[in-house]
């Protein structure tokens, strides 16, 4: 509630205090926070007009100890103006949470190692990644050259805790195709354990790695279009950077009707279940 003065007009001398006035005090201060170090309980709601404000000059002013106890329903209504004026002080796990969300990450194909050019080579579209000065490269990509169905590790970019759903590849078939080949590309989503490292790397796929299809050598070709092929992690892919690194794996076509030139532009990891803010 809002207090009311009991005497509206003021008070003279000789006025006399009537017990509704009396009363209408008494209710007040009743009804009123107790300023003093014993504390006391808010019940209703206090709205701070454009001229108000509320000022803390010590350590603990706001505490909040149950979720959504300081609610900000407004954009900028939490700003801080100063380096760390938000801290997150509670241990080295302890980042901003998140209700659970999504996030798709769209990376260039990062070669983990060197290329030789025997099974993949390292160009931008239209030429050399290396372009001379003032010829700008297109965009970087991978390109098979030997089609032996030889694989590449890439660089597979992360968000600690949340959970890998899916993963598509980008790629354009280099030369036009009578026939599919006998073997089509495909790539796999892997972590090993860092403190073993080897021989026991696991698969995000419980079927293996994501192999692209197509009905005909032309359905294949596509006209030389960009297109895609889509897998579905569906194992091993809570993300654990604490205990996993994690990589791709691409293979080209091979085999019969195979040909070399497929041009790998990239892939598109779509991250779910995410619910901190914690570095990926």
């Amino acid at each position: 509630m809002a207090f009311v003065r009991a005497n509206s007009s003021g008070w003279a001398v000789g006025d006399i205090l009537t017990s509704a006035q009396q009363n209408a005090l008494d209710i007040d201060h009743a009804l009123a926070l107790d300023k003093s170090v014993a504390g006391d309980t808010l019940s209703g709601v206090i709205t701070v007009a454009s001229t108000g404000e509320i000022l803390l000059n010590f350590a603990d002013g706001v505490v909040g100890n149950a979720n959504a106890s300081i609610l900000a329903n407004a954009t900028g209504a939490l700003i801080s103006t100063t380096p760390g004026g938000i801290l997150c002080a509670g241990g080295p796990t302890d980042f901003v949470a998140l209700s659970s969300r999504s996030r798709i990450v769209r990376t260039p194909l990062i070669v983990l190692g060197t290329l030789t050019g025997t099974h993949f080579s390292a160009a931008a579209e239209g030429g050399s990644n290396f372009a001379a000065a003032g010829t700008p490269p297109g965009p970087p990509t991978i390109v098979g050259v030997a089609a032996d169905g030889v694989g590449v590790n890439l660089f597979c970019p992360v968000h600690n805790g949340a959970t890998l759903t899916g993963v598509k590849f980008f790629l354009e078939v280099g030369q036009s195709h009578a026939n599919v080949p006998a073997t089509f590309p495909a790539f796999d989503i892997r972590r090993t354990p860092i403190a073993t490292y080897a021989g026991t790397t696991q698969s995000l796929f419980s079927g293996g790695p994501a192999t692209a299809s197509a009905g005909s050598g032309a359905a294949w070709f596509n006209g030389g279009n960009i297109q895609l092929w889509a897998g579905v992690c569906n194992q091993n892919n809570v993300i654990d950077t604490t205990t996993y690194v994690y990589n791709m794996v691409l293979f080209d076509e091979s085999g019969a009707n195979s040909k070399t030139g497929n041009v790998f532009f990239g892939a598109e990891l779509t991250f779910a279940s995410i619910t901190t803010s914690a570095f990926p």
